[in-house]
């Protein structure tokens, strides 16, 4: 696993210092049913599941009116993380690992680019597995997470106050308009130094070793 992580990582820098900036850009695959019930087929239609005899069928597909996509199964107009934020370039802040806003299969490397900007490089996890913000690896198995959780809790409503990642407290979030976009968005951000944030500032601790310096 780190021999992999490591490698993609190494490789997904030297790509986006050479290419120049890239957006994180996702394809859509038509998923398949495993369970009984209604279904998002893609990111504008769902489908009933049934099974039958050892095996499971689509049957009444439905394609979901313009302006709404499928989030759990139904069509709505709510923010719709796998769907709405797959072609939005991720707004990079600060250098680090960051989890993807809509995708447990994959997670952003921000990379400097040396003028004060950085290149968002998308790096994919191993098949079945998922990224872990609590470890920076992609550590979770994706069969146990149900598709109506995100790795950034969806943003209906503008922060009053930065939020903090559950799973890592280094991370927190402003959910917040792109423009030209009128959907909420969550921007993230990283506290220096592996401070943690809490009560609305970045708690950085230093070492004793630090402090003798």
């Amino acid at each position: 696993m780190k021999y992999y992580l490591i490698s993609a990582i190494l490789f997904s820098l030297c790509y986006a210092i050479c290419a120049g900036p890239m957006q994180v850009l996702d394809l859509e695959p038509v998923k398949e049913c495993v369970k009984s019930g209604m279904m998002c087929d893609t990111c504008t239609s769902s489908a009933m599941c049934v099974k039958v005899g050892n095996a499971f069928k689509k049957v009444n597909q439905m394609t979901c009116p313009d302006g709404t996509t499928c989030l759990g199964g139904t069509c709505t107009k709510e923010v719709n993380p796998p769907c709405d934020y797959a072609n939005i370039d991720f707004p990079c802040q600060y250098t680090g690992a960051y989890p993807h806003p809509g995708d447990w299969s994959k997670y952003i490397y921000c990379v400097p680019n040396g003028d004060g900007t950085f290149n968002a490089v998308t790096i994919d996890c191993e098949p079945g597995t998922g990224y872990n913000a609590q470890t920076t690896y992609c550590s979770r198995n994706l069969t146990t997470i149900s598709p109506n959780v995100f790795p950034i809790t969806r943003c209906l409503e503008p922060s009053q106050n930065p939020l903090v990642h559950p799973d890592n407290p280094s991370i927190y979030y402003i959910c917040s308009q792109i423009q030209g976009w009128d959907k909420l968005y969550p921007m993230q951000f990283t506290c220096p130094s592996g401070g943690a944030f809490k009560d609305g500032e970045c708690i950085i601790t230093l070492s004793d070793e630090t402090n003798r310096k």
